[in-house]
């Protein structure tokens, strides 16, 4: 398989860890990122339990030790450094990661980047999903068009 050929996309937190992994793995040719945390050290505390066991379930962690994971799930460090092409996808009414979240990761990212902030949309912008889907479709395109 040709790495060069192949896009990461992760949703939520597998936003974040889809981020990491294209830090980690340059090779990649893109990477989407949909409504994931940027800085949960800032808000970990304030998670509701069910978006606390959910998040802990993902990473593989008790509930008990997010407070002590949210720094390792940070993408502080790792986005200024992040050369893959990104696209990046917002929700206004994002009720599980604070919307400003998207932004930030926008922001803070080196490389090639694109943000899609849907004002209306909610966590993972289900409600738009026809719309962002077909952003990051055709961006990809683009992107795996060279």
């Amino acid at each position: 398989m040709d790495s060069r050929k192949v896009a990461l996309l992760g949703v939520s937190l597998r936003g974040a860890y889809a981020v990491q992994v294209a830090h980690a793995v340059p090779e990649f040719s893109a990477v989407v990122s949909v409504t994931a945390p940027f800085d949960p050290r800032l808000y970990v505390d304030a998670l509701g339990d069910l978006v606390r066991y959910d998040v802990a379930y993902a990473a593989g962690v008790a509930p008990s030790e997010l407070d002590r994971l949210a720094p390792a799930l940070a993408l502080t460090d790792v986005a200024p450094r992040l050369r893959t092409p990104l696209f990046v996808v917002g929700a206004g009414r994002d009720l599980v990661v604070p919307p400003q979240e998207s932004t930030r990761l926008f922001r803070s990212a080196g490389g090639p980047k694109r943000l899609l902030f849907l004002p209306k949309a909610n966590h993972v912008a289900f409600t738009h999903l026809e719309q962002w889907t077909s952003a990051v479709a055709a961006w990809l395109a683009a992107v795996l068009a060279g």
